[in-house]
């Protein structure tokens, strides 16, 4: 890995990142507008692939956790505790 031109700072992020795949038969729109109510959510993407949905969450385990576990059983992974890598602003 060499040196980067630019300068890139690290900054701890508050919030939880959930990855959710949704049971089969369930409306995507209802999902992601429940999911989008649950207090601490700040954002909820639609997604293809492995899973339909990321969640952008100050509090997992409130609220949208017991939304979480009704719509899709099993299937979801919380990325917890984690840093952000951005370019810094002059």
């Amino acid at each position: 890995m060499g040196d980067t031109k630019h300068k890139v700072k690290k900054v701890w992020s508050e919030r939880d990142l959930i990855l959710l795949k949704p049971k089969n038969g369930l409306d995507s729109d209802s999902v992601a507008k429940e999911l989008a109510a649950c207090s601490g959510v700040e954002a909820v993407h639609m997604t293809s692939g492995k899973y339909g949905f990321l969640i952008f969450a100050r509090d997992s385990n409130g609220s949208v956790g017991k939304v979480i576990s009704r719509i899709s059983g099993k299937d979801a992974d919380v990325l917890a505790n984690h840093y952000v890598y951005k370019m810094k602003k002059w």
